[in-house]
């Protein structure tokens, strides 16, 4: 195990060394010359592509994605899914989440039931990032059945999607059920930023 580990790490490091000075250009302009990207080598280049976004500003992380795009990392991204490994899936939801890949929304919408909570959760996080507006619509009551999902994280995601999308939903949400009885909900949605039980109040 120790040596597969030590065989792992220097792979990583030599594939590191090719490829973060073009990821790193990546980010400002598009790289002329790009090396072949070998099928074991696509975990190495999605964990550094999804280190280099998390840090990035806005438009260094379009950059970023219109280049994973031009290496149709969505295609290597889409089957890490269903790697025995969970590192590697994860890995794989993580990416496609950051890149808003809209193909990827019905293998995600699978994983969002999963019963394992990482995974389901990851797939939770990638789809609100694909297109916050349709994951409410969609999966916001399933939410709700989801006590695995730790509040405290729900609401720091939610707080990142944009107020007009959350208070559409949230609204269409009261509506639909006159007024809010459900703890868990009321809990969340009195923790966001903007108090959306306020909306109560205007229907």
């Amino acid at each position: 195990m120790s040596l597969l580990f030590n065989r792992t790490n220097k792979k990583q490091e030599i594939f590191l060394d090719n490829w973060k000075p073009i990821l790193t250009q990546a980010m400002t302009s598009s790289p002329q010359k790009v090396p072949h990207l070998t099928r074991p080598d696509a975990k190495f280049f999605i964990d550094e592509w999804n280190r280099l976004y998390e840090t990035a500003n806005k438009e260094n992380k379009t950059a970023l994605a219109v280049f994973a795009y031009r290496l149709e990392i969505h295609r290597y991204a889409a089957g890490m899914l269903i790697d025995h490994r969970l590192n590697v899936r994860l890995s794989g939801i993580k990416i496609l989440g950051n890149m808003g890949d809209e193909s990827a929304w019905t293998l995600l919408s699978a994983l969002i039931k999963h019963t394992q909570s990482d995974i389901s959760f990851a797939a939770f996080r990638a789809l609100t990032k694909i297109n916050s507006r349709r994951w409410l619509d969609e999966f916001l009551e399933l939410m709700l059945t989801r006590y695995d999902w730790p509040i405290e994280r729900l609401v720091e995601i939610l707080n990142e999607i944009p107020d007009a999308d959350l208070y559409a939903i949230v609204k269409s949400y009261t509506i639909k059920h006159q007024h809010i009885q459900c703890d868990r909900i009321r809990t969340i949605l009195e923790s966001l930023k903007k108090n959306m039980l306020t909306i109560e109040m205007s229907v």
